[in-house]
Order: C-alpha cells, then structure tokens, then sequence
C-alpha cells in the first residue's frame, strides 16, 4: 500500500493510481482441512486495490512510465515502437503460414528482438546501464514487463476465449 502505480482500465489505458490495499487470496481449491497442507503455504493470488477501484490481477498493474524513464530514459519505448513495426511486418493473416497471428509466438519474436537489440555493440551504453546493479533484477523485470506489455497482450488476446471471444457479438463489424 501507498505504492504509485498505473492500472490497466476496461478501456486498456493505463492511468497512474496508489495502491490502497494488497489482497492475498488462496486458490480456490485448496484445502485447508487436509493434514497434507499443514506446512505448506498455497499459491496466493493478489490483488490490488487502487483508488477507489478493487481487485486487480496482478497483470492490470505495472510500474509507472515516468519512473522507469528516469531511470533509463526513452531508448526503451523507441525500441518498443521499432519492434512493433517489426512485428507487424511479418505477422500473416493466414490460416497454416508459420507467421499467422494466432500460430506465432509474438511474445518470445519480441523478447529474442530485445536480447539482440540490448547485446547490439552499438547499444553498450544502454546495456551498461540496464546491468548496473543499482537497478537491480527488480528494476530489469519491471522494465521488461512494462516494456513487452503489448506483445503480452497480443498473445493474450488469441489466447483467451472468453475475454476475447466476439464470434457472437451481432453489433460487432468491420464497421465498428
């Protein structure tokens, strides 16, 4: 609580916002009463309350652009933008082609683009930067995570059926 952070709103735009309260929830298979459980603590599930606004996955909330430009200025955002063009280049709409939206995996095409843009000789400032231990491994995950946020969110989109499904949404169109 009292973290800033930004939130992914139903409209998909992030807007900044303080965590209020932190909620660790026990799946919901699991068994208290089980003797097999006494020493063992489940996989907790966390959610954020933000604002006046509760229970956000831990996926809806990420750190804020602005502190992560400060840290490591806009180089990253530029890569995003170029990789995005990237990606857009080669993905197919075409059912069987080994880049077809929904047979690629835009997530490890977007991290492999990242390892050799951040290994590139001619990027060793960025890199030097990106490895300092000042940052740490927390400020290299965060970054990451902000960063691969859209490619995260493509694959998302072809992978979850029930958020995504608009087979039968009769006032969708390629009008729309």
């Amino acid at each position: 609580p009292g973290s800033w952070v930004e939130i992914e709103g139903p409209d998909m735009i992030w807007r900044l916002d303080m965590i209020t309260r932190v909620v660790r929830q026990a799946p919901d298979d699991w068994d208290w009463n089980d003797p097999k459980n006494e020493e063992i603590e489940p996989q907790w599930v966390f959610h954020y309350h933000a604002g006046i606004e509760r229970k956000f996955c831990e996926e809806d909330v990420r750190s804020p652009e602005e502190g992560l430009k400060i840290v490591f200025g806009n180089r990253p955002w530029v890569w995003q933008q170029w990789a995005i063009l990237k990606l857009e280049d080669k993905l197919r709409f075409q059912e069987g082609h080994q880049h077809d939206c929904m047979e690629m995996d835009v997530q490890k095409y977007a991290a492999d683009l990242w390892d050799q843009w951040l290994e590139d000789e001619k990027n060793e400032e960025f890199c030097t930067l990106f490895y300092d231990e000042r940052v740490g491994n927390h400020g290299r995950a965060e970054l990451r995570r902000h960063i691969m946020k859209p490619f995260y969110l493509i694959d998302r989109m072809k992978e979850d059926k029930v958020e995504w499904d608009f087979h039968a949404d009769n006032n969708l169109s390629v009008f729309t």
